[in-house]
């Protein structure tokens, strides 16, 4: 879903014909005023807006395509999975065993869903032994709690940049 000024859009739910129809129309449009073609049939403002709002709906689609794309690779390449979930407390606090790492507020965490879908959460917070740190180094073995935004469940999967 898509929130806007105008309300909330699925653009999933339109037909891929219908969407592609869109596009090629304007695509059509632009090739025929850019040649200097005389157009027969000028959009008028009611369905210029039509468009735009297609046009800023269809690029956030891409957009959010995009972006969950770059954290999916970014999971495989340049962040480790971590492999030992303690627990999760009210869906935003995360205890994991972690060693010979690093871990700093302001890092990122990435999430994996069931559903293969992928997503960055900040570090807003680190304890350990119930005692926060801004910046925690670990050598051995230790179970942390990390602080992030809400949303974080049990079926998901962690990844923490790695080191």
């Amino acid at each position: 879903y898509f929130k806007n000024d105008r309300g909330i859009t699925n653009i999933s739910n339109i037909d891929t014909d219908i969407l592609y129809n869109k596009i090629n129309d304007l695509v059509e449009r632009r090739n025929q005023i850019a040649h200097g073609s005389e157009l027969d049939n000028i959009l008028d403002i009611s369905e210029l807006e039509n468009y735009i709002h297609f046009l800023e709906i269809y690029c956030e689609a891409l957009f959010e395509i995009l972006s969950e794309e770059l954290i999916k690779k970014e999971s495989s390449y340049t962040f480790q999975k971590i492999e030992k979930v303690v627990k999760i407390f009210a869906n935003k606090i995360l205890a994991f065993e972690i060693e010979n790492y690093t871990i700093r507020v302001g890092d990122i965490l990435i999430v994996e869903t069931i559903e293969n879908k992928f997503s960055r959460k900040t570090i807003q917070k680190i304890e350990l032994n119930k005692k926060p740190y801004t910046e925690l180094t670990v050598v051995e073995k230790t179970n942390i709690a990390i602080l992030v935004e809400p949303g974080i469940k049990e079926n998901q999967k962690f990844y923490i940049v790695k080191q």
